[in-house]
């Protein structure tokens, strides 16, 4: 649970800060860019994280290429090893479910990316909280055709709505 709750702690501390969102401007997108396939990579990564049992970070990483970097706001992991690491903590957080409402997203069929916001609903210390973080993934297309991510960055923007007391 020592990355859940930095990743707690850190979002709660930057909820008091003044943050502010403005996507990137949207490159030029190719024929090849299809931002219903960036849309479905988007749902993949948040239903796996959403559906993966407690302590079980390696669903999460199978989403990464082998040398994958996550750059977290309470942390950095390379590789998968480290990634299934970083996700077996958060796999533990009570009822959570991620859902990527607002993004922008292109690419040329080989690399695509999105940058936006995550809305991460949780339960922690028996309150309900809302959380969302900025993210931007970059994934890159397999010779299998399958795409994973070869790079992640998200940040916390805080809680937000209504915590019961």
């Amino acid at each position: 649970m020592k990355h859940a709750h930095a990743w707690i702690a850190s979002a709660v501390a930057i909820s008091f800060c003044s943050v502010s969102f403005a996507p990137l401007a949207a490159a030029s997108h190719t024929p090849k860019h299809n931002a219903k396939q960036v849309k479905a990579l988007l749902d993949k990564w948040d239903e796996t994280l959403s559906s993966s049992e407690c302590g079980d970070g390696a669903a999460m990483a199978d989403l990464y290429r082998p040398k994958a970097v996550l750059h977290a706001h309470d942390g950095n992991a390379r590789g998968r090893a480290d990634i299934k690491t970083y996700y077996n903590a958060l796999t533990c957080l009570p009822d959570l479910e991620v859902t990527s409402d607002s993004w922008e997203s292109g690419g040329d069929g080989e690399v695509l990316w999105a940058t936006g916001i995550s809305n991460n609903a949780f339960t922690f210390e028996g309150q309900s909280l809302n959380v969302p973080l900025r993210f931007t993934y970059v994934w890159e297309k397999s010779p299998d055709g399958t795409y994973r991510i070869v790079a992640h960055q998200s940040s916390g923007t805080g809680p937000t709505g209504t915590i019961p007391s």
